[in-house]
């Protein structure tokens, strides 16, 4: 497969993320036989904004991509929901070419990223509730730990009603279509990859959809597998 495609999630929201359809096992211990992706998000505001990279190995690509959408050097922010290495394996690279970016993430995201990343590199710690003005849109952070590091937090764009949400409510699952309207049923690889990945946190996943609740959601942004746009309900369902 051929990954140069980037995806219209709204006007203003692209998909930037990475096929990985030879992927046959994820750290390890999980099986991945249908592949995954690692999602990546581009926000075109007034401040342009990246939402987590992709795997090292696919620096290049990934690169490519992001030129594709947006001047790496106008690139003002860039939100770090999960520290993993298939969420931030891009970002040393990625801050190299995008020298005026800060990135945004939990006390704890900002901790581990100076070790992974190894570089020095502009910073924000935000915590639950805070917001981010972009100029004509505006990011809110929600604290989500242990799912399943103590450093993941969700970023809810306001304006667009999109839940960018890392880790949870993801698959191990690549279709080109991306979108869970478009693709086959994924169902069975949405099971596994919650039993295996964020069951054992289960106390914490509950607690974080409590606060989501509050929210008005018309898509979630995961960061691995399909986008879920029409059935996001039935999937956070799912985990209740």
């Amino acid at each position: 497969m051929i990954d140069a495609q980037i995806i219209n999630v709204t006007n203003d929201v692209k998909w930037i993320g990475i096929l990985d359809e030879s992927l046959v096992t994820f750290d390890v211990v999980m099986e991945t036989k249908y592949g995954s992706t690692y999602n990546s998000y581009f926000i075109n505001a007034e401040k342009k904004v990246i939402i987590e990279t992709a795997k090292e190995n696919f620096t290049e690509i990934y690169l490519n991509k992001v030129k594709q959408v947006v001047t790496p050097e106008s690139i003002d922010y860039i939100i770090m929901n999960h520290t993993e290495p298939d969420h931030s394996g891009c970002l040393r690279h990625l801050l190299k070419i995008a020298p005026n970016a800060v990135v945004i993430g939990s006390g704890n995201a900002i901790r581990y990223l100076q070790d992974i990343v190894d570089i020095p590199f502009k910073s924000k710690q935000v915590k639950n509730g805070d917001t981010l003005n972009l100029g004509n849109k505006t990011l809110k952070f929600i604290a989500a730990p242990n799912l399943h590091w103590p450093d993941t937090m969700y970023s809810y764009l306001v304006e667009e009603k999109i839940l960018f949400t890392c880790d949870s409510f993801g698959s191990h699952f690549c279709k080109k279509e991306m979108f869970d309207d478009l693709v086959p049923n994924f169902d069975d690889a949405y099971q596994y990859y919650f039993d295996v990945i964020l069951k054992p946190y289960s106390k914490f996943m509950l607690k974080a959809i409590e606060k989501i609740k509050q929210l008005e959601i018309k898509t979630i942004c995961t960061g691995h597998g399909p986008i879920l746009r029409t059935y996001w309900k039935k999937y956070v369902d799912l985990y209740c």
